[in-house]
């Protein structure tokens, strides 16, 4: 019996003895856990925050107008399926399709821009073409007008000058008389050439060599003061088919305005005239060019406007009538300055013979 007491005591001893240990042990087990736990916990949640705000400023950062650069967050163990993946995924594939979409925005805005370009350049040519067209009609009219009341006083007068000069003995009165026939000769083969133009026939055209008729014409007809000086590159073998007719009258009146205009420089200013033919593909091209006074904008804007005129005793019909009568021949009439005093260009396009209608040769 005294020795269960004993037992007994001494178990009790080491009970009050370990116990308090053992708690104490445990609660100091449970506090560093806690403090791990907490420390981890925090880690964890302030790098998963770092993530989302940069996740939240980059969605911020997208705009429209701008390149999209996609969200790398360069973690060092990155995980394909987590929920952060998953989103910079999402926010990365709509970024790059709001990028597909401006591209494809801006390209349809720039071909919608480059058709409403073209459709109103397209519509400007269309609008001077038509204005073009119903000058030239207005000119048409006038020219056949013009032939049809002049035809027979030009007869009249022809006649009456062969009578006086067959009974009139005095000899300046015969030469007058004869210069008053080449006139009305004169005269009368413009009025035939403007009758020509308004039948819009073939039948009168015929082939030429450009350069060789070109430079016959300068021999010939072209008559320049002492002080002017003539330069010219008129290669022969370009083959044209036209009313030559027509042809004479346009280039005398051009070969006029430019002498004109170097009437109208001083008398100490070099005055020059170059005539040059060159051949294209589909086309001859005579180019004439003057270092006379030159035309202004304005003027230049208006210089093929029928009656339009600078000149003092002009009826501004010359440059007119001479780009209806190269139209005609199924060419273009074009002038060029650079200003005042800067002297003038005028090109004359004509196409070649290979390239005109083999049914209209035949008529």
């Amino acid at each position: 019996m005294l020795g269960e007491l004993k037992l007994y005591t001494a178990l009790d001893s080491l009970r009050q003895y370990f116990v308090p240990q053992l708690l104490y042990k445990l609660l100091l087990n449970f506090i560093k856990t806690f403090i791990v736990a907490g420390v981890a916990l925090y880690l964890v949640h302030k790098m998963a925050t770092a993530h989302l705000l940069r996740i939240a400023r980059h969605a911020q950062s997208i705009q429209p107008d701008k390149e999209y650069k996609p969200l790398a967050l360069n973690r060092k163990s990155p995980v394909l399926d987590d929920e952060l993946s998953l989103l910079i995924s999402a926010i990365n594939t709509m970024g790059e399709r709001q990028q597909v979409a401006l591209l494809s925005s801006e390209q349809q805005n720039k071909a919608l821009e480059k058709l409403v370009d073209e459709r109103t350049e397209h519509l400007a040519l269309a609008n001077q073409k038509l204005l073009d067209e119903s000058q030239l009609a207005t000119i048409g009219s006038l020219v056949a007008m013009v032939a049809h009341e002049l035809r027979n006083p030009l007869g009249t007068i022809k006649a009456t000058a062969a009578l006086l000069h067959a009974h009139s003995d005095k000899e300046f009165e015969r030469n007058a008389l004869k210069r008053i026939d080449r006139n009305v000769e004169r005269c009368d083969s413009t009025v035939e050439q403007l009758r020509r133009a308004g039948s819009r026939s073939t039948h009168h055209w015929l082939h030429l060599d450009f350069g060789a008729w070109v430079e016959c014409y300068v021999e010939t007809q072209l008559e320049l003061e002492p002080s002017t000086i003539l330069e010219d590159d008129l290669p022969s073998g370009i083959d044209i088919f036209v009313d030559q007719f027509q042809l004479d009258l346009v280039v005398r009146n051009l070969f006029e305005n430019a002498q004109q205009a170097l009437k109208e420089l001083p008398e100490a200013a070099q005055k020059r005239i170059s005539v040059k033919l060159s051949k294209g593909d589909k086309d001859a091209t005579l180019t004439i060019t003057d270092t006379g006074v030159g035309l202004s904008a304005e003027v230049l804007g208006s210089a093929f406007n029928p009656l339009f005129t600078t000149k003092q005793y002009g009826f501004g019909m010359g440059l007119s009538l001479s780009r209806y009568l190269i139209r005609s021949l199924g060419g273009s009439l074009d002038i060029y300055s650079a200003g005042k005093m800067q002297g003038a260009t005028v090109e004359l396009v004509l196409p070649l013979a290979h390239q005109v209608s083999p049914q209209n040769e035949a008529l």
